[in-house]
């Protein structure tokens, strides 16, 4: 009798009666099997032959860092039309198409946890001046180049990728690079 794998067995088998019926009696492993410890837990040697490795299937949140919050926020609702969620005088949240979320912080008032009803935030720092990047329709380029100088926002630069895709950048009040984005710039968008 050959692997388990090497014969045809029926749909209904389960998987580990699959291996009894090849002659693999010891199998899967039994409780009484070596386990490592990793910390506290005790976890089965096998575990991870087992278990799917979860997957990560987006980023929710994006952040930068601003000086002036009202004046930031005032920018990317006018520029951007982003739906204010959460408005406090640490943090902005905006919605961006109904499943992602671009949150301004106040430069230097997240340095400590945040004591709230659910739990601790813990406290986290960033710089002025970082980057980050909407993705658009690559038909909206024109729109977007031209909405930028209704709203007297300079384009600093566009760039055309050898993938096809194409981006715009722009800059905010506080310096931080925002670019707009098409499909065709990553192999993954």
């Amino acid at each position: 009798m050959g692997a388990p794998w090497s014969r045809d067995f029926p749909a209904s088998e389960p998987f580990s009666e699959r291996f009894e019926n090849a002659g693999i009696m010891d199998w899967p492993p039994q409780k009484t099997a070596k386990k490592r410890t990793f910390g506290s837990s005790l976890i089965p040697f096998w575990s991870h032959v087992y278990q799917p490795m979860p997957h990560v299937s987006g980023i929710v949140e994006t952040s930068v860092y601003v000086t002036d919050l009202p004046r930031a926020a005032a920018f990317y609702r006018r520029v951007f039309d982003l739906e204010t969620l959460v408005e406090s005088e640490r943090l902005v949240a905006l919605g961006i198409a109904g499943r992602q979320v671009l949150l301004l912080f106040c430069a230097g008032l997240t340095n400590e946890p945040l004591e709230t009803s659910g739990g601790v935030i813990p406290g986290h720092t960033g710089m002025v001046g970082s980057h980050f990047a909407f993705s658009i329709d690559a038909a909206e380029v024109a729109y977007w180049q031209e909405r930028f100088r209704a709203e007297q926002v300079e384009v600093e630069s566009v760039v055309d990728w050898p993938k096809g895709g194409r981006s715009v950048y722009v800059r905010d009040p506080d310096g931080n690079l925002v670019e707009l984005a098409t499909p065709g710039i990553w192999a993954v968008y």
